[in-house]
């Protein structure tokens, strides 16, 4: 058999399709392996920062090159990175816009939730303010108590609506009490 896997080999690195093909599932694996990569990245470190954000701690970038010998000559230099081509710009933009839908969308709704804040009696106003604060409290808490990964997700996908409209509405009046000092 070994002498047939050589002959086979031999075939593809003669026609260019083939090695087009191989080149393609190379650079396809290096993409995985460094987004499989990426993801580990500071697992073992303190990753988050006071305000609950994440930090990227380091990021690495590698590329192969390899050498395909076309005649007993010459060699050639095939370099294995990620593909570049114009779906992937595309992609990117139709991303970006759905992301600026999302946030326009959030900052509607952020909108709302103040109006309606606003427009309180007085005494309904710091009664909600209260829970308000109580609740961002008692939900960092719960974050700094769940370790990061699934529980956390877990976590965040359990709040319910009444729980994120008070964490918005304590968010939104920090940051406008913030402003006026």
């Amino acid at each position: 058999g070994g002498s047939n896997d050589s002959n086979n080999f031999q075939q593809i690195r003669n026609n260019a399709k083939g090695m087009e093909t191989l080149t393609k599932y190379a650079s396809a694996m290096t993409v995985a392996v460094t987004n499989a990569a990426m993801s580990k990245i500071g697992d073992n470190g303190n990753q988050c920062n006071d305000d609950g954000t994440t930090r990227v701690v380091s990021v690495s970038y590698s590329e192969k090159i390899i050498n395909v010998q076309t005649d007993s000559e010459n060699a050639t230099s095939h370099s294995i990175s990620a593909p570049t081509s114009n779906t992937i710009d595309e992609h990117k933009i139709s991303q970006q816009r759905q992301e600026l839908d999302v946030a326009h969308k959030a900052s509607m709704l952020q909108q709302q939730l103040w109006s309606e804040f606003q427009s309180l009696p007085s005494h309904e106003k710091s009664t909600t303010l209260g829970k308000a604060k109580k609740t961002h409290h008692e939900f960092l808490e719960k974050v700094a108590n769940t370790p990061p990964g699934r529980d956390r997700v877990l976590l965040m996908q359990s709040m319910d609506g009444e729980m994120q409209k008070l964490l918005v509405i304590y968010k939104l009046w920090c940051s406008q009490t913030s402003g006026e000092e």
